[in-house]
């Protein structure tokens, strides 16, 4: 699953489609709205959605030949997000939960760095 959307991220219902027979790992991260000193109140999320969603595919596809995963899933939100909201959701399905860790994080990093997204500060 792979997925730029408004509405709230389920990590419960992704999770379950990542299990599998053959997987002894799903490893997740969710990331949410904190405050800190710029943001009052929640965060404007912007995204130019068509490279956003090419670059996520880029990125499940390179984590599947780097790592040694079953399945991986990316998730990020858009719009206006209040404090405490789901943003980004990203999850690796493994035999081993250290493919599974390792995939989870290598995805999120790369997220970060190559995928474009704006947040505006409310």
């Amino acid at each position: 699953m792979i997925s730029i959307q408004n509405e709230d991220i389920s990590p419960e219902e992704i999770i379950n489609a990542l299990k599998a027979p053959e997987a002894g790992a799903v490893v997740s991260f969710l990331g949410v709205v904190r405050r800190d000193p710029d943001v009052a109140s929640g965060l404007e999320v912007e995204a130019y959605e068509e490279m956003a969603l090419e670059r996520l595919r880029e990125i499940a596809k390179a984590a599947k030949k780097r790592f040694e995963i079953l399945d991986i899933a990316i998730v990020h939100r858009i719009g206006t997000l209040a404090l405490g909201d789901n943003i980004t959701f990203i999850a690796s399905s493994a035999a081993h939960r250290s493919d599974a860790f390792a995939a989870t994080e290598w995805a999120l990093e790369e997220v970060k760095r190559t995928v474009p997204l704006w947040k505006k500060e409310i």
